[in-house]
């Protein structure tokens, strides 16, 4: 099961045309998102943001906003990754190097439709991009090193978590 970053799932919910249809394939085909625990909050900023920059509605968002809370995800705590997302500091946001390094750990591929994230050097773990523009398919960045992150952390747990809709707690 590929780990979706933000990036992703904010042009599932409110964009329009191939951005946002590339988005809704991927969220189709899971019936979960594993994401890192800030992953609500990364969305939520996203949607202030592109209504702060008067590219979205407050109503669209704060629709986009409860459908994202009611989606089921497995949220992963940042202290089990804490050391690999600082070894990618260079390269890469915490917010970013966390998903990585979430991605590393499941041994999955990390998709992004964040052209600067596709492109770092650093992950472990095969990143494909959604390029929108279609000027190319949808790419996968082999890893920058292939040696498997197995055993090299420790033991994670997700926590499964579900909000409804109204926004109380599950």
């Amino acid at each position: 099961m590929p780990v979706l970053d933000a990036s992703v799932v904010v042009d599932a919910l409110v964009v329009a045309g191939s951005a946002g249809d590339l988005g809704r394939d991927e969220m189709r085909r899971l019936t979960t998102l594993q994401v890192p625990a800030i992953f609500t909050a990364e969305v939520t900023s996203s949607l202030r943001g592109l209504v702060q920059g008067r590219a979205l509605s407050p109503i669209r968002a704060k629709a986009a906003l409860t459908e994202i809370l009611s989606v089921k995800t497995l949220s992963y705590p940042f202290e089990p990754f804490a050391r690999r997302v600082w070894e990618l500091r260079d390269s890469l946001t915490v917010y970013d190097a966390w998903y990585v390094a979430l991605a590393e750990r499941l041994e999955a591929e990390l998709v992004t439709a964040d052209k600067r994230l596709a492109d770092a050097s650093g992950p472990r773990c095969p990143v494909r991009y959604l390029d929108p523009g279609g000027q190319r398919p949808a790419s996968t960045k082999p890893p920058g090193d292939a040696q498997s992150t197995t055993g090299r952390l420790p033991a994670i747990t997700a926590h499964e978590v579900r909000v409804s809709s109204e926004g109380g707690c599950p």
